[in-house]
């Protein structure tokens, strides 16, 4: 029997050595502790999703920008390299929607937060 090849969207995008890149995050996590990870990223998603009509320069949208770079902070510190191609994978379309749940519009949002954050800083 031959070993099949990997499908998916993953094993589309991204190179064998960033799918390996993941598994080695992964395992630094327990079950729990997934979980508690994956229930506050629901979490936020759904608190954007509420705010989505607030201008980006808002305290609000920016503490929710905030919010979206410490985690992925804590899932990805010291991968920033990963970071950008985690980017660049929702950025392209090749993360499909019922993957990840966050359609464009969160995105967006999120992305305008962080460049009015930015500019305030400047």
């Amino acid at each position: 029997m031959s070993e099949q090849e990997p499908s998916g969207w993953p094993h589309n995008f991204y190179s064998p050595e960033e799918l390996a890149e993941f598994e080695a995050i992964g395992r630094n996590f327990s079950p729990e502790q997934l979980a508690a990870y994956q229930k506050k990223w629901a979490e936020l998603i759904a608190e954007v999703k509420s705010n989505l009509k607030l201008p980006p320069e808002s305290p609000v949208a920016r503490k929710l920008a905030e919010r979206w770079r410490q985690l992925l902070q804590e899932g990805f510190a010291g991968h920033e390299t990963l970071l950008t191609r985690i980017s660049q994978a929702y950025q392209q379309g090749a993360v499909p929607l019922e993957h990840s749940g966050l359609d464009p519009e969160i995105l967006a949002f999120i992305t305008k937060a962080e460049e009015a954050a930015a500019s305030k800083q400047d």
